[in-house]
């Protein structure tokens, strides 16, 4: 979600940034169960699989899940949606977390972990949240080319994944060299920068 200032040359805010103001304002609830609609809508009209994110937050809001649950059986949703585990954020209540995952996963809706490898996060979280996806965060995949320790992290990650059935994308990837080298590490997906530029009116 990005969000256009039209009085200053239509520039974007990034989501980093308007979140964490609309937290400091007790404004989050309100702006991320639009977009998380807006996004709902989205994969209704263009029938294409969506991913959404969603924070602590979010998933101890009962009335937007609620909502969500409605939706996602009124329109069908249920083989076009991945839900994404902000893993940056402070997971307060795993069973909050792991009562979402078994939510929606029983509405056949795919579970990601966000930004893997960043913040305080670990392997545990692939076994406590036994996600479909992982994202491994920037912070470890634009290391590989200069860093032989890191190289081989990110090697590890995938293939531990892999050997669990769990399907590995790589986050923000911004030239033909980091790509061809995570494409030699096996990795299943690639997004960034490189491939496609984020799209204003999505």
């Amino acid at each position: 979600m990005r969000i256009k200032i039209i009085n200053d040359v239509n520039r974007l805010i990034e989501p980093g940034f308007s979140l964490d103001t609309a937290k400091k304002h007790s404004c989050y609830n309100g702006i991320s169960q639009m977009a998380i609609f807006k996004a709902i809508e989205y994969a209704i009209q263009n029938n294409e699989i969506s991913s959404l994110n969603f924070s602590y937050a979010d998933m101890n809001n009962h009335n937007l899940m609620n909502k969500l649950e409605e939706a996602i059986s009124k329109h069908s949703l249920e083989d076009r949606l991945i839900f994404e585990i902000v893993e940056t954020e402070h997971l307060d209540d795993m069973k909050i977390v792991n009562s979402f995952i078994d939510r929606f996963k029983a509405h056949g809706v795919k579970i990601a972990i966000d930004g893997f490898g960043s913040s305080n996060s670990n392997f545990a979280y692939i076994f406590s949240l036994n996600p479909d996806f992982i994202k491994i965060d920037e912070s470890l995949t634009s290391c590989i080319l200069e860093n032989e320790k890191m190289y081989l992290l990110v090697d590890a990650i995938i293939q531990f994944a892999h050997k669990l059935d769990i399907e590995v994308i790589a986050e923000r990837v911004y030239s033909q060299e980091l790509h061809d080298a995570l494409i030699n590490l096996n990795i299943d997906a690639i997004q960034g920068f490189f491939l496609v530029q984020p799209d204003e009116n999505i």
